[in-house]
């Protein structure tokens, strides 16, 4: 962990990935302890032969566990790392840097840096393109200086944690320096163009370095690997474009890409500008992460974890993305499952059964990206979320030929779960024992999370059996043990509180996904309420009041903001909206600079990562909440307004294929509605406003102004 000195800013284009610090370039600080400023992409992964000490090995204690000196890890490689220094006539040595100020612009993705340097005022823009694997730093000093740019291969200081990833490396000097790497079969060529007026260059130790001279100054640095389906330009093309195109002809490019996909989504304006900030950025980040090929979304940008789908993270995206009208990235997002089913297969075959198992976190070519963690084999609520997200897409889009597209995965997982999950002996049904939501080593019984998400994924296999009017003998299997499954589920509350397991009383994250996304048991039943409240009371942490799950081995007092999103969400549905907005509001102390968050945060405020998506997105779902709820066979707009608001708008959210645009004063309530039918078929529904139904038809593309 660290404490925030400042915040290093995370730029992607779903393959390249880069972390720029506060000098508008990349440093080499460690970011959270685990990662320095590198590039690197979603699946370039150290070669298998150069040995990468897991780094959860030195975070986590499991009872009965032991690192195994086999156990394959697939972590990305840092490809490469750049950064400049400014010299100013007359002077020796590069100016030290006194301090900046730094504005990211979610919008077009690009980073503005004011530094001060001694004797000279930077700005730097900075951005990631959109559409090529180029980094664009633009340079303008308040006087005359010169500019030494760097880019160097790999790490920043090889060690034990951070090996050099080649298996092999030659450089070329000049003005136009590259280098030339492999990671076993993978080739690729790093170089970088420095537009200005060019007076040396050289190497200093490993790094190459560009020197110009003058008040303004382009660097753009690339990295192209040899692989054909995944880069369309090569890197002398690439070169050959930068020579062809206007810098600002380039920027325009890119800022194009990010308007499109601004332009299908919505916007929401909240009376606080923090949750405000991290709203935008999160929305960018999920789209800056998610990689345009194979759809996964990560769950976070850290070199172990941006390239994976990883157990249930990827519903929280999903629903954030959908839920603010990105359907192509909801239906992308759904596209992996597809593509890693072969992999999943054969996990179910393994673990004893038939149908789709997705093991706890999978690489985009369907391998288990940590092996070290066998214990979370038998962690499988991921996929009845995986069952949800599919679900989730059918009902946002409103397209029926998604049921059919989907049914062989829907129906997969419920075959999963029938086969290596329940369990039945002498006429009675049961669960087989399974990791919980605290990741413990130890098997648990009835585990509340596993047996909802088992409950709702037979009834989404058996609802899209009956809408496609086949396979209906499997349907009604799933429909008996869904409803031979319920009694076991109600038996875990007690005194109206939903335990996580079968023998605690504990009361843990898991415990809320009964009721929201899983939906077994409806917002105004009494034991919503109730249990939402327990597990605030119980997990909430003492110094900062974050909420924690009862992770296990991640200790008591650590606060969770990926928890207290999710909580908000059911708080608000609810009908608490004053208490949700409350655990929105605690979740600013894991914000970062950019509105970014954090996986978790201890008593002394420190945390472990500064862009943790599972967490934005639970903090998306629970404001969207807030604004939108479903409400039985109504769909209810603003229908509690936390008392601390003054006024608040939205336009182009979604609950299913309808997209909402209103706003709201106090005093006034709701003083615009609209509503837009952006599925492909009629739909029929009351929308709740200021407490009166109205029943609207929408074809295709329809539109009613509802106030």
């Amino acid at each position: 962990m660290m404490d925030r000195k400042y915040s290093p800013c995370f730029l992607g284009n779903g393959i390249d990935a880069v972390l720029i610090g506060n000098t508008g370039s990349m440093t080499p600080e460690r970011v959270a302890g685990l990662e320095r400023c590198y590039w690197y992409k979603s699946d370039c992964y150290y070669p298998s032969r150069i040995r990468v000490l897991p780094m959860p090995h030195r975070r986590i204690s499991l009872p009965n566990y032991r690192p195994n000196e086999e156990d394959q890890w697939y972590e990305l490689a840092p490809l490469s790392h750049c950064w400049y220094e400014v010299y100013l006539p007359g002077t020796r040595g590069p100016r030290p840097l006194i301090g900046s100020e730094q504005r990211f612009s979610s919008h077009d993705a690009t980073l503005l840096t004011r530094a001060t340097y001694e004797g000279v005022m930077v700005e730097v823009r900075t951005y990631l393109h959109a559409c090529h694997p180029l980094l664009v730093e633009r340079y303008r000093a308040s006087r005359p200086v010169r500019w030494r740019f760097y880019l160097a291969p790999g790490v920043w200081q090889e060690d034990e944690l951070e090996p050099m990833p080649f298996t092999f490396l030659t450089a070329r000097a000049g003005p136009l320096p590259q280098f030339h790497y492999r990671l076993e079969d993978l080739e690729g060529i790093q170089a970088m163009v420095v537009r200005g007026s060019i007076e040396a260059w050289g190497f200093q130790g490993k790094a190459a370095w560009v020197d110009c001279v003058g008040q303004e100054a382009s660097r753009y640095v690339l990295v192209v690997d040899g692989k054909e389906t995944r880069e369309p330009r090569t890197a002398d093309e690439l070169i050959a474009l930068l020579e062809e195109k206007d810098p600002e002809e380039l920027y325009r490019a890119h800022a194009q890409a990010w308007a499109g996909y601004w332009a299908d989504g919505a916007t929401v304006e909240i009376p606080d500008p923090d949750l405000q900030r991290s709203y935008s950025f999160s929305l960018y980040q999920f789209k800056a992460s998610q990689n345009p090929r194979s759809g996964g979304l990560p769950v976070n940008n850290l070199r172990a974890t941006w390239s994976s789908h990883i157990f249930w993270d990827a519903m929280f995206i999903h629903l954030a993305l959908v839920g603010a009208g990105h359907l192509p990235e909801g239906e992308a997002a759904c596209a992996f499952l597809e593509c890693t089913a072969t992999a999943a297969e054969e996990a179910a075959r393994a673990y004893g059964a038939r149908g789709l198992k997705w093991e706890w976190e999978v690489t985009h070519d369907g391998r288990p990206a940590y092996g070290a963690l066998r214990h979370l084999t038998h962690q499988v609520h991921n996929n009845a979320s995986y069952s949800q997200m599919l679900w989730h897409q059918i009902q946002f889009s409103g397209d029926r030929s998604l049921v059919d597209r989907y049914y062989p995965l829907l129906r997969g997982i419920a075959e999963f779960f029938l086969t290596g999950v329940v369990q039945e002996a002498s006429g009675e049904v049961d669960l087989r024992p399974v990791v919980g939501v605290h990741e413990h080593a130890s098997l648990v019984r009835r585990e509340a999370a596993t047996l909802a998400g088992c409950i709702r994924a037979l009834q989404n296999a058996a609802t899209a059996a009956r809408l496609l009017g086949r396979d209906l003998p499997f349907a009604q299997r799933c429909e008996a043990m869904a409803e031979r499954l319920r009694p076991l589920l109600d038996q875990l509350f007690a005194g109206g509180v939903l335990r996580a397991h079968a023998g605690t009383d504990e009361v843990n994250f898991g415990c809320l996904v009964p009721f929201f996304p899983m939906a077994i048991y409806p917002p105004d039943d009494p034991r919503t309420l109730a249990t939402a409240r327990a597990y605030l009371s119980r997990n909430a942490n003492p110094v900062h009041g974050l909420v924690g799950h009862g992770m296990g081995w991640r200790g008591p007092r650590e606060g969770f903001p990926w928890a207290a999103g999710w909580l908000a969400a059911v708080l608000a549905l609810a009908g608490e909206a004053d208490t949700a907005w409350e655990v929105l509001a605690r979740t600013k102390v894991a914000m970062n600079a950019f509105g970014g968050m954090a996986e978790k945060v201890d008593d002394h405020g420190r945390w472990n990562m500064q862009y943790f998506n599972t967490a934005q997105a639970a903090v998306c779902i629970g404001i969207h909440s807030l604004l939108l709820q479903e409400r039985g066979d109504a769909l209810a707009v603003l229908p509690r307004v936390p008392s601390g608001w003054d006024r608040c708008r939205f336009s182009g959210l979604m609950l299913g294929p309808l997209k909402i645009s209103a706003e709201w004063e106090r005093g006034e309530g709701v003083t615009a509605c609209h509503v837009r039918n952006a599925g492909a078929t009629k739909t029929k529904r009351r929308i709740l406003v200021n407490d009166r139904a109205v029943e609207i038809t929408l074809g295709p593309g329809d539109a009613r102004r509802i106030v």
